[in-house]
């Protein structure tokens, strides 16, 4: 393990970007390059959970308190659906994890106890009842009586 890497992350990153730009292959960290990039692989995927997990728990607070409904709610919707899309813009290879069954679930689970936590009910769905393409569709917000509605 580099001396280095263990003292200063930012001034091994900047030597290791160097040597990479030079292409000088004997002075690299490859163990620690290769954690380093397996994590931000991970941190994109982490990201893409969380915003999803945000996005449907705001959902679900739209669909299950419309007494509360406002500005604010439907601001973090459409947020979370820009960042989600220019995520996944940027990192095409996250679609995968929107194809993956116990992925989703998972963000469901978490966006349920999500949504329990700031509203203190415990009415929402154990599983997914939107296909994750209609969460991620603009203007897509559920209706209280259970239809869904569309904004612009």
């Amino acid at each position: 393990m580099s001396a280095l890497y263990e003292r200063d992350f930012a001034a091994w990153a900047a030597e290791q970007a160097g040597l990479l730009r030079a292409g000088v292959i004997d002075g690299l960290d490859f163990a620690n390059l290769a954690e380093e990039v397996e994590s931000m692989g991970k941190s994109e995927q982490r990201s893409l959970e969380n915003r999803l997990i945000v996005l449907i728990c705001h959902l679900l607070k739209w669909r299950y308190q419309p007494q509360r409904r406002g500005a604010s709610w439907q601001a973090t919707i459409r947020e979370q659906r820009l960042r989600l899309r220019r995520l996944l813009r940027e990192s095409p290879s996250l679609n995968r994890y929107l194809q993956d069954h116990d992925f989703l679930e998972d963000v469901w689970t978490y966006a349920v106890a999500a949504a329990i936590r700031e509203t203190d009910l415990d009415i929402f769905p154990e599983h997914a009842v939107w296909p994750v393409e209609t969460v991620l569709e603009d203007g897509f917000l559920p209706d209280a009586v259970g239809g869904e509605s569309n904004i612009e």
